[in-house]
């Protein structure tokens, strides 16, 4: 990477007016290829009035990424980034500043050695933020990003990490939310990142999805294995070696906990088609039980789920959420296993979290979090010889 071209002028943090903001993370995806990680850090600092904030600073082929998590308060300038609205930073050398969102929609890349071997994707859930649902909230940090690279990269293991986010707060009231789009739009944006004939297309691949979002890996897997799926498409599905799906509703989920948050008729349709015993959660698990039994020879398959009861989310009368509502159990264990024709391809562990939490590792220490770590050495280590035997077998 080249170095930027002359410093980087210190912007003045503009004073915030209101109440703190809570600590959130924030997304910048176009920053030039010549800005150096170093400049970017003291143009940050500038802006919030203070240099310890948490940072990833991830560079592709044509740009860089990064995710900021500012830990002592937002400037006006970034508060005004709110879901569903991005705002322009201005920044030396840009003709129209740089993006910045919350939203996370699509493939965000949160770290990549030099010279990755395995692509690691995560899969967030219903009503989720692809940031948020995998974040602690105390401290305000996040595994996949500020812990799982470093013990990966401890163990020998050299990776790309990205997040991959879509509307599941239903924001756009002219898509009739389904599985099915949330899949094609996974698949479609993987396609994008990994084409045929990059380096990438074939590297081996890992899939973390939580609640919805194992659906939706499901759907995209089982939509690749189609006859008259692009080369891509293909290269992504025998370049799956590891699936790791917590609190994943393969039977269903108890919809009470939504019914409350939708509006409109379409969105609960869809609510609806998720509740236990749903036709259309059979015909997406038939699906890709078929492409798990033809395509996905050796693919290491994980169950995680929860062994505690969630509040459930009622609307108060200003028209906000609070979890004040009944305890229940939104996926059953016996709905986040039962997934797959063979018990010996699918580790069925417990963690000590509610549906939300479950996903949320608070520190390295976390026996959940040490658990999945394992799982995940693991797999990354046996990942070229599982493509490598479907090779052979094909």
């Amino acid at each position: 990477m080249q170095k930027s071209k002359g410093s980087v002028a210190p912007v003045k943090a503009a004073p915030s007016s209101g109440p703190p903001i809570p600590a959130r993370t924030l997304r910048i995806p176009n920053i030039p290829p010549s800005v150096t990680e170093q400049d970017f850090r003291k143009y940050l600092g500038g802006i919030l009035g203070y240099p310890d904030f948490m940072l990833s600073y991830v560079p592709d082929e044509t740009n860089i990424t990064a995710t900021i998590t500012p830990t002592k308060g937002e400037p006006a300038s970034l508060a005004r980034c709110i879901p569903g609205k991005e705002i322009d930073l201005p920044y030396p050398g840009t003709k129209h500043g740089l993006l910045v969102d919350c939203d996370f929609f699509g493939l965000t890349p949160l770290y990549t050695a030099k010279e990755p071997t395995v692509d690691i994707v995560v899969v967030t859930g219903l009503a989720g933020n692809a940031y948020g649902s995998w974040g602690s909230r105390s401290p305000p940090q996040m595994w996949v990003r500020d812990f799982l690279p470093s013990d990966l990269r401890e163990r020998g293991c050299q990776v790309r990490i990205l997040t991959f986010g879509y509307d599941t707060a239903f924001r756009d009231k002219t898509i009739t939310p389904t599985v099915q789009i949330f899949g094609r739009w996974l698949m479609e944006s993987l396609s994008r990142l990994r084409p045929e004939g990059n380096a990438s297309s074939r590297r081996p691949i890992i899939f973390m999805g939580h609640s919805l979002g194992g659906l939706v890996i499901k759907h995209a897997l089982a939509d690749a294995s189609r006859p008259e799926s692009l080369k891509s498409e293909k290269a992504i599905l025998s370049s799956s070696v590891g699936l790791f799906f917590f609190g994943v509703p393969n039977q269903g989920l108890d919809v009470q906990n939504f019914r409350t948050l939708v509006e409109d008729q379409k969105n609960a349709r869809f609510i609806e088609s998720l509740a236990t015993g749903s036709e259309s959660l059979r015909v997406i698990h038939d699906s890709f039980v078929r492409g798990v039994n033809v395509e996905l020879k050796g693919c290491q398959i994980f169950s995680f789920y929860e062994k505690k009861d969630t509040q459930a989310v009622v609307i108060k009368p200003d028209g906000t959420w609070s979890r004040t509502g009944n305890m229940i159990r939104l996926v059953t264990p016996e709905s986040a296993t039962v997934a797959f024709p063979s018990a010996q391809m699918q580790p069925q562990i417990g963690i000590d979290a509610d549906h939300s939490n479950m996903v949320k590792f608070a520190g390295k220490n976390d026996p959940s979090y040490q658990i999945v770590l394992a799982k995940t050495v693991d797999c990354v280590k046996n990942a070229q010889k599982i493509v490598d035997a479907r090779k052979r077998h094909a």
